[in-house]
């Protein structure tokens, strides 16, 4: 049509830019080729939904003989950490600017749950896209999962087999209630902002998504959901094989053992991921220890003597056969280093400073960040330009970003140019592998935090900046 438009008149300008947009979304559902740092910026400027491509990378829908037979979503080739698996708009979502001051809330029978305004908001949304779409539109919509005669979501019956153009137009608000209800994904309710993983919460924003909606869950899954707004970003989170199930977390995968368990019985009895597994075997007795010590080093009347003794028994609390992702030892150690950097700034200090770094770096490696030079003086240990292994994006950007942004700090104070630039490196890393942006996104994200930088970090900062 634009360049229809443009045979007529080549000075429309709006023809012009009508052609370079499609153009742009042909680019980016072909080889997933998004401007992220532009979408970050209109993200936290604007007020409008993003005007992206959809976009499918190595991933496809397969039966999955360890889920009874159900589907989930498998990589076609070898991935990488951080590499783009799917770009995805939703199928519904609320309007944005709703009035709050109203709070609906009804009780929704399939779940046992109350459901809030935006819920509901999705649910008709729905029944208004199905009764006015596409058949191929409304086929995809049926096709998920919706708790069919009472089966859970690890055995999904095959798609419908009717053919694409004599879909029936018959609308079914109970089918379109239960899929939204199995379906549906919690996403910011301050749309001004990317951030991670978001949890489906009674007061909290929702959307449902087609495709992204066959991804099983593992707490401890090995790709992360990442929001632009109301777009869903799906990146892998660890390297995975060609052939290899890909997972998400329907819940927030730090939550205690048991605030996990109450979430997730509407899809499954018990989930059998090795977080799980893991704090199943550590026993209740464990569990219970490790929540009341979370808890206590929250306190911010707690020194330094009493923090160390929370890290040694919340060490104790995970059996030594657990894995690397420890939150609970993550927020003690984050808690901890806090402290020391505190206290080295207070008083000069330069060898509490290096002491809160090495409880930074306890943080990192408790985020299952695994850390392959956590030197802190003296000889680098590794010639890397990172000191963080590339095979593990992180879960949590906000936090890991972030202290490797403080530590960066602490080595510009410590005149320690060579190790403050590798953490800002590995900053800008785990922004570009979560996220999609550069160091130009991190400086937004963390404005805040550069506007008090010293003017050594600051020059550093310029530096590495000019150099990518």
């Amino acid at each position: 049509m634009y360049r229809e438009c443009l045979i007529l008149d080549e000075a429309l300008q709006e023809a012009h830019l009508g052609v370079q947009r499609c153009e742009k979304r042909v680019s980016e559902q072909k080889d997933g080729s998004f401007d992220w740092n532009a979408l970050f910026k209109e993200t936290i400027s604007s007020g409008n939904e993003l005007d992206v491509a959809n976009f499918v990378g190595p991933i496809k829908i397969a039966p999955l003989s360890n889920r009874g037979g159900g589907r989930g979503i498998v990589a076609t080739r070898s991935v990488v950490a951080g590499e783009l698996l799917l770009v995805a708009k939703p199928f519904a979502v609320p309007d944005q600017g709703r009035d709050t001051t109203n709070m609906i809330i009804a009780l929704n029978f399939l779940t046992g749950r109350m459901n809030g305004s935006t819920h509901l908001e999705v649910i008709q949304k729905c029944i208004l896209k199905l009764s006015t779409g596409s058949d191929d539109a409304t086929r995809d919509f049926y096709d998920l999962y919706a708790g069919d005669e009472g089966q859970y979501a690890s055995a999904v019956a095959e798609p419908t087999k009717e053919p694409r153009n004599s879909f029936p137009r018959d609308i079914d608000p109970a089918r379109i209630e239960a899929v939204c209800s199995l379906n549906w994904f919690g996403i910011p309710e301050n749309r001004n902002k990317s951030t991670r993983v978001q949890e489906t919460k009674l007061d909290g924003s929702c959307a449902l998504y087609i495709l992204p909606s066959y991804f099983n869950h593992a707490c401890a899954s090995n790709a992360n959901r990442f929001f632009f707004r109301s777009v869903m970003i799906v990146r892998a989170s660890r390297d995975i094989a060609g052939g290899t199930e890909i997972t998400h977390s329907y819940c927030l995968a730090e939550n205690t053992y048991q605030e996990r368990k109450q979430v997730l019985p509407k899809w499954f009895p018990e989930c059998d991921c090795s977080l799980c597994t893991e704090d199943r075997t550590a026993g209740p007795g464990r569990l219970a220890k490790r929540e009341s010590l979370n808890k206590r080093s929250e306190s911010s009347e707690l020194g330094v003597k009493e923090r160390f003794d929370i890290i040694q028994q919340l060490n104790a609390s995970y059996p030594p056969t657990h894995g690397s992702f420890r939150p609970a030892l993550a927020n003690a150690h984050l808690k901890m280093a806090r402290e020391l950097e505190s206290m080295s700034l207070y008083t000069s200090n330069a060898l509490l400073l290096q002491r809160s770094i090495e409880h930074y770096i306890f943080t990192l490696e408790s985020w299952e960040i695994k850390v392959i030079d956590r030197s802190v003086e003296g000889r680098n240990i590794s010639s890397d330009s990172l000191p963080i292994a590339r095979n593990i994006a992180p879960y949590n950007l906000e936090i890991c970003a972030m202290v490797c942004m403080v530590i960066f700090r602490a080595f510009s104070l410590l005149c320690d140019k060579s190790r403050a630039e590798k953490w800002l490196r590995a900053a800008v890393w785990m922004e570009s592998v979560t996220s999609g942006g550069d160091i130009h996104v991190l400086k937004l994200r963390h404005a805040k935090f550069i506007e008090v930088l010293d003017e050594q970090a600051c020059s550093l900062l310029k530096e590495v900046e000019a150099s990518r």
